[in-house]
């Protein structure tokens, strides 16, 4: 059984931060613990993990989420140690979240009352396509932009082209967003930054601001009423 400790070490090692690199803090192994809690307790799926108090716990999930847990982990733990995060890594993280979706997610045949008529009186013959139905789909709400942007509680997916020059996307106030979410994504391959900073001097995960130039980068952002996770 994997111990949230060993977790961390793998995740470390895929941005190489390593103990034969550089010494890891209690204080570090410890902020660590913390970010892996935030990882998994914000994902809308139940995957049987429980918040763990002490690097020696076993993880309660099941095997196939910890690679999940791994690459994402290491994901939000780059910038701590001021690390790129690799294109290669990027992309694995993104594909073991739709794994776990896949896992996870059980979508089933719905069932008809039989008091009640089928359909909804409409010529809309392809309602039950649309993602509010079906949650986790491909289909989202999309905002583009080319320049500094400040994000709306009615945002969903943020797509950013930073191809003429660094954009800056301001997070709102969060306390004012309590459970509201957001991707932001750079669709570009300059090497302009698409920069992620807070309202003031509120924190995302811990840090002033997330800054990265990978074509295709994604990061998921959740308010929990006092900080950005």
């Amino acid at each position: 059984m994997t111990t949230a400790q060993q977790i961390i070490a793998d995740a470390l090692d895929e941005i190489q931060v390593s103990e034969a690199e550089a010494s890891i803090s209690d204080f570090e192994a410890q902020s660590a613990r913390r970010e892996l809690n935030r990882l998994m307790l914000s994902l809308p799926v139940r995957t049987g993990f429980t918040e763990v108090e002490s690097l020696s716990e076993t993880l309660t999930v099941k095997t196939n989420a910890e690679d999940f847990i791994k690459k994402n982990l290491a994901v939000r733990l780059a910038s701590s140690y001021n690390r790129p995060v690799p294109g290669t890594l990027a992309q694995a993280a993104a594909e073991t979240k739709r794994q776990l979706m896949r896992d996870y997610v059980k979508l089933r045949p719905m069932k008809y009352p039989k008091t009640l008529p089928i359909g909804l009186g409409t010529s809309n013959n392809d309602y039950y396509l649309h993602d509010d139905q079906f949650p986790f789909g491909e289909h989202r709400t999309t905002t583009d932009v080319s320049e500094n942007y400040t994000v709306l509680t009615t945002d969903d997916l943020i797509l950013v082209n930073c191809s003429t020059a660094p954009v800056t996307v301001t997070l709102m106030a969060v306390a004012g967003a309590n459970g509201y979410g957001f991707d932001i994504e750079k669709t570009d391959t300059s090497k302009n930054m698409l920069i992620i900073a807070t309202n003031g001097t509120e924190k995302i995960r811990g840090n002033s601001s997330i800054r990265f130039n990978e074509k295709g980068r994604r990061v998921s952002i959740v308010s929990d009423g006092t900080e950005w996770v």
